[in-house]
């Protein structure tokens, strides 16, 4: 649910008011065309999307002959390409796992006023502030494999 402006109230850890965390908030709204859409309702399923991410892999492979039945090859393999060119270019910045970007808190109801409290957790306003590189096991960095394969 993507609040309209004033509908709920902002407040730091200690539960005073907090209007800078408020601006942000509303900033990130604005920033994000789909959050900005949904004001007053749920955000549609799948309505954001990380970024694409593009990769090439490179083979150099030669074939060898020996005699009527043998045959072997040398390979050299560069995966991700793109990364080895430039350090940004193949690799996979997307929202971590569960896919969920929290950017507040709820933080109770206000009992005199019945208001939703939110704490504004700092994240960011743009929606590329909700992504890290993913690289946990090497899938964005390059990577060069050498190799021998002999048939018989």
């Amino acid at each position: 649910y993507v609040p309209n402006p004033g509908e709920v109230r902002f407040v730091d850890r200690s539960g005073n008011p907090d209007p800078a965390g408020e601006a942000a908030f509303n900033e990130l709204v604005a920033n994000v065309a789909d959050l900005r859409r949904s004001q007053g309702a749920a955000v549609k399923k799948n309505g954001n999307r990380s970024s694409s991410v593009t990769q090439m892999d490179v083979r150099i492979a030669q074939d060898f002959n020996f005699g009527d039945r043998y045959r072997g090859q040398f390979f050299f393999d560069i995966e991700n390409f793109t990364n080895l060119l430039n350090s940004s270019w193949g690799a996979i910045d997307q929202v971590g796992f569960n896919w969920t970007a929290r950017p507040v808190a709820f933080e109770g109801v206000d009992p005199e006023t019945g208001q939703m409290l939110y704490r504004w957790l700092n994240r960011g306003t743009e929606a590329g502030d909700y992504e890290s590189r993913q690289d946990g096991v090497g899938q964005s960095r390059w990577r060069i494999q050498l190799g021998a394969r002999f048939d018989f």
